[in-house]
């Protein structure tokens, strides 16, 4: 295991289609809306004048990161216990501890 900073490179298109407000290619909001996973994503439907490509870019940025990177040639090794450590065995120290009468 590392905590060891490196680098990874990040690669990826998209595409994303933007309609002005209260265009008929947006669809009816109020209406029924069909999934297919195959299908193409609808059209975001703008606010204004202004396409915010920041906002695009951050969304499918944070969709291409490695939520659990791993750095290359690196092995992960997990740690076990010595023994199997008891919710009781703290009670157990203490009860061991107290002076006998």
């Amino acid at each position: 295991m590392s905590l060891d900073p490196f680098d990874t490179a990040l690669a990826g298109e998209f595409t994303v289609r933007a309609v002005p407000e209260g265009s008929p290619a947006a669809g009816d909001p109020a209406g029924e809306v069909t999934v297919d996973p195959e299908a193409e994503d609808p059209p975001d439907q703008l606010d204004g004048d202004e396409v915010d490509v920041g906002a695009y870019l951050v969304e499918h940025l944070a969709l291409e990161v490695d939520p659990f990177p791993r750095k290359p040639g690196v092995e992960f090794e997990p740690q076990t216990p010595e023994s199997p450590v008891s919710p009781f065995a703290v009670l157990q120290a203490l009860k061991s501890q107290q002076p006998k009468e």
